[in-house]
């Protein structure tokens, strides 16, 4: 049997050029004034594998007049988190809409960075494995019968089932006793 292999991605890296650029996006879109949160990472855009798989997380403080503000946190997986102290007035009344709807925006863009495959990744994935005949689904339900048993119908019930003889075996004998008393039970109940 083949070791079980470890299966979590790994987490993409982001540079200093593309965080200046979303930086850059978010204040000409939401607001000039802004102060990103360092992560641990030295950016404030940080990709990390969490609980549900690979996330990204961006934060800030959007600063308002009268020492208001607004706090949010973008995460790919979780959405938009937002914890303000603000006056709404006509200078102001637009930015949880445009935090918002550039939150979808970058969703997006995040979104596919994480699911598009790295061309090292297919080189080194494995085929996927074709399932064997003998366990494929209902497409085999038109299959000819084994040889030494019978075809069943419906209303058949496991009486009919010839036994290849070479399973014949004490084992084999208590599972189709319990198997016909099961079936018998079952037509029973349904009033057949």
């Amino acid at each position: 049997m083949e070791p079980e292999k470890d299966i979590t991605k790994e987490v993409p890296k982001i540079t200093s050029a593309e965080v200046s650029d979303w930086e850059e996006k978010f204040r000409s879109t939401v607001s000039p004034l802004v102060q990103f949160d360092k992560q641990d990472n030295g950016h404030s855009i940080k990709f990390y594998n969490g609980e549900s798989g690979i996330d990204a997380y961006w934060s800030g403080v959007i600063i308002l007049k009268a020492d208001n503000y607004l706090k949010w946190n973008y995460s790919v997986l979780n959405g938009v988190f937002m914890d303000a102290k603000m006056n709404l007035d006509e200078s102001n009344k637009t930015i949880p809409g445009n935090l918002y709807d550039f939150f979808k925006m970058w969703q997006a863009e995040v979104a596919k960075t994480l699911t598009t495959p790295e061309e090292s990744a297919e080189e080194e994935s494995p085929a996927p494995l074709e399932q064997p005949a003998a366990l494929a689904g209902p497409e085999t339900t038109n299959a000819p019968p084994m040889p030494g048993t019978q075809q069943l119908s419906e209303g058949d019930g496991l009486i009919n089932l010839k036994i290849n003889p070479v399973n014949h075996n004490r084992k084999n004998i208590k599972r189709e006793s319990a198997i016909m008393d099961s079936a018998e039970r079952m037509r029973r109940l349904a009033g057949l």
